[in-house]
């Protein structure tokens, strides 16, 4: 794994250490709108290129983030850029976690050399999560929040009245969950977190694998700053392989929930610009349709699910969706098979219970 000392410090944990006249940080606010301005206009043309609105609102967020007070600083400030009013003279300066000299360069890097503003400032929002993130780790999306509540649905649904007998359903209950292709370890600790929410009588043990040593020190960096350690478990190796170690080799789990590379090889080259700074790992499915991952994940699934367990997979869209439902109902092995859209209506998400022997 990573050395520790190598896993950066995320923007908003840096100390305030300059202080500057806001009238300044105001005008570098402009000169980055501007610079924005200029980068839409000049650029080659992407399908999936930031819009301009996009950049002007990551630029807010950038000037919020580095103003170290946590009291009214910000928002007095973010108030007085709504209402483009005019800095009074009296008020006092702000104090900053990097120079605007530093913010400058970081600024250039976004438009120029088109690197996300997460992996910039090492930090990435995702549900109600602050996590450290790097090039080493896929930037969370926001529909892959929507696994999370997915998994709490299935929950309920399955766990609870899906089941043959009360003790299966307490057996469902307390069983372990899987994470495969962890990265950063979103989706692990969002489940951690929405399992102590949720009241669960018992938060079970939830296993986060990656093949990515890089990636399994971020997540275990994330989960350390979350402090649950000793809920969420990180195994390093290719999917359920990871697990083949004596220590590991006979749990059966209540719920596995996977994210993996689904882009068609042939597709990375043609990629917005942004993503094509994150792990190629992260997102090469294979040749053709791309489901070289998803396919293995649904083949081996059915030897680490317990009965009434269920899969809940993130594909690429409508034509993955497709293929995999047909996969796991022609094995015969599943049921309850469920397609779901994500927010822009797209079919991304497959979810199923193993049938009970």
């Amino acid at each position: 794994m990573v050395p520790r000392e190598s896993i950066p410090t995320i923007l908003i944990e840096l100390p305030g250490k300059i202080h500057e006249r806001t009238a300044k940080v105001l005008e570098w606010r402009q000169w980055a709108r501007d610079q924005a301005k200029i980068a839409v206009e000049n650029r080659t043309k992407h399908i999936d290129d930031p819009s301009l609105e996009n950049l002007l609102v990551e630029i807010d967020w950038l000037v919020q983030d580095n103003i170290s007070k946590p009291d009214g600083v910000t928002q007095r400030f973010l108030k007085y850029v709504s209402m483009t009013a005019s800095i009074p003279e009296t008020w006092e300066n702000s104090c900053l976690r990097l120079s605007l000299d530093e913010l400058s360069l970081l600024w250039t890097r976004r438009l120029l050399n088109r690197v996300p503003l997460q992996y910039l400032t090492n930090m990435a929002y995702w549900r109600d999560l602050t996590l450290v993130v790097t090039p080493a780790v896929l930037i969370p999306r926001p529909e892959t929040e929507m696994v999370i509540d997915f998994a709490l649905e299935a929950r309920h649904k399955y766990h609870s009245s899906c089941v043959v007998n009360a003790q299966s359903a307490l057996e469902l209950q307390r069983g372990a969950w899987l994470d495969l292709g962890t990265g950063s370890g979103a989706i692990a600790i969002a489940l951690a977190h929405s399992f102590i929410t949720d009241h669960a009588a018992s938060v079970p043990p939830i296993y986060a694998v990656d093949v990515s040593p890089e990636a399994c020190s971020i997540a275990e960096h994330n989960v350390k700053r979350y402090r649950l350690q000793q809920s969420i478990h990180i195994v390093q190796g290719s999917w359920f392989r990871a697990l083949d170690g004596e220590k590991n080799k006979n749990i059966k789990f209540a719920g596995i929930v996977s994210n993996p590379p689904y882009i068609p090889k042939e597709d990375l080259d043609f990629l917005q610009p942004e993503v094509q700074h994150e792990p190629a790992l992260a997102l090469d499915g294979g040749c053709g349709n791309g489901l070289d991952s998803l396919h293995e994940i649904c083949m081996d699934s059915k030897n680490h699910l317990m009965n009434g367990g269920i899969l809940i997979l993130e594909t690429h869209g409508d034509e993955q969706v497709t293929i995999i439902e047909k996969v796991l109902r022609d094995s015969g092995l599943f049921t309850q098979i469920e397609v779901r859209h994500d927010c822009a209506g797209v079919k991304r998400f497959v979810i199923s219970q193993r049938r009970f022997d």
